[in-house]
């Protein structure tokens, strides 16, 4: 790959989109259609099953990605926080093929690449490797875009008038030994299952801040979770709620119709419908691949 990286444009950390530090391209790398569509709509929380699911292995100096181009451009840009793919609130302009069409990408990346794992690289935490996966887009799919604000529907997560419940307590900071005999923080954002006849969710918390408790409802949600509570540091909590009981069968069921009474009398917290600025990628131009 010879060409700039037209498609990184020096982003700050904003609306989950990744700052673009440098030009990153892989060595070498293919482009392929292959059979299979996602489904238009599908949740990125519950990924198409069978042939339309993606797939990802990083390993060290490869990089191979099967999805839609449109989660390409989601993962590229570190946008992690969309609920129904076809109407991410954070893109915009995107031809309904890009959503559906899946693609495998195989590529080299160069020696002395971070090892990064899968899901760094799906929680936007892989820069170089998402730098790459945008100059393979410029280039391979003539990906063309820009971003601006726009006044979005959101649910704005607030402190309640009372203020936040006991349960929503700081962050204790407990340490954990890994196998190799390291110390770190335990620091865990988990779903606790107590099988499939338990009617609730039981969603655990430990050592994080608020925005990580938004970024994880919001691919459940039919529009983005920003945090607008203005609380800082780590927290531990934990919530408790009624699962959906119209779900499919299958589906993670993870949004119930107890969530925001759950938010708010447990944890002192609200869930608001309204409008927000949020800055989008509006793309301007995107072609299918040229052929490798």
């Amino acid at each position: 790959m010879k060409q700039p990286n037209t498609a990184c444009f020096g982003l700050a950390v904003i609306a989950g989109f990744l700052a673009c530090a440098e030009a990153q391209q892989f060595e070498v790398a293919s482009v392929k259609k292959v059979s299979g569509e996602v489904a238009a709509g599908a949740k990125s929380a519950n990924p198409g099953r069978g042939g339309g699911a993606p797939s990802l292995s990083i390993a060290p100096g490869q990089f191979h990605y099967t999805a839609s181009a449109y989660r390409f451009i989601l993962r590229a840009y570190g946008i992690t926080s969309c609920g129904e793919l076809s109407t991410c609130a954070y893109v915009a302009g995107a031809p309904e093929w890009v959503k559906t069409e899946r693609y495998q990408i195989l590529a080299n990346v160069p020696a002395g690449t971070p090892a990064y794992t899968p899901a760094q690289f799906n929680r936007g935490a892989a820069p170089e490797l998402q730098n790459m996966l945008q100059a393979l887009l410029a280039e391979r799919f003539n990906l063309k875009l820009h971003r601006e604000t726009r006044d979005v529907p959101v649910y704005a997560l607030g402190v309640a008038r009372n203020g936040p419940k006991p349960a929503l307590r700081k962050g204790s900071g407990e340490m954990v030994q890994r196998p190799d005999g390291t110390r770190v923080k335990d620091n865990l954002v988990f779903f606790q299952s107590q099988g499939p006849a338990d009617p609730n969710v039981h969603l655990v918390v430990k050592n994080r801040p608020i925005q990580e408790f938004t970024d994880l409802l919001s691919p459940m949600m039919d529009r983005p979770v920003v945090d607008r509570t203005g609380l800082t540091g780590e927290f531990d909590f934990t919530l408790d709620y009624e699962k959906d009981p119209d779900a499919a069968p299958g589906n993670p069921q993870l949004v119930g119709p107890g969530l925001f009474t759950a938010v708010r009398e447990q944890l002192g917290l609200t869930l608001e419908p309204l409008k927000a600025p949020l800055d989008v990628l509006v793309i301007d131009h995107v072609e299918r691949p040229s052929a490798n």
